[in-house]
């Protein structure tokens, strides 16, 4: 009688041993995935980061070749709308976006 209880003891143990590794084998690979989703996440966050940061660099120097115009140039080429834009609403802009090109410094685009 005590040896099969020993025997039904270690094969109750050896089950829970069995199940603990298959649980710890599930969970490891449940990390990884959220692990290799977040990188993905994050690759996709710096590419759009440095798209922004292009865009930036055209504004900039579209807002500097806008103000290297003068006014009839400007309308002559963009038009009565966009020519008669105010230098001052221009250089305010220019003023946001080199602040904001300079935050974006900090990334390594391509």
């Amino acid at each position: 009688m005590r040896k099969q209880f020993w025997v039904w003891a270690s094969i109750l143990l050896l089950a829970l041993a069995f199940g603990l590794t298959i649980f710890n084998a599930q969970a490891q690979r449940e990390v990884r995935e959220r692990q290799a989703a977040l990188a993905a996440e994050g690759a996709e966050t710096h590419a759009w980061a440095c798209l922004y940061k292009a865009d930036l660099e055209t504004k900039v120097a579209d807002g500097k070749a806008f103000l290297a115009m003068t006014p009839e140039q400007r309308i002559e080429k963009y038009g009565t709308a966009l020519g008669g834009i105010p230098e001052s609403v221009i250089r305010n802009s220019l003023v946001n976006q080199r602040q904001n090109l300079e935050t974006a410094s900090v990334l390594n685009c391509p």
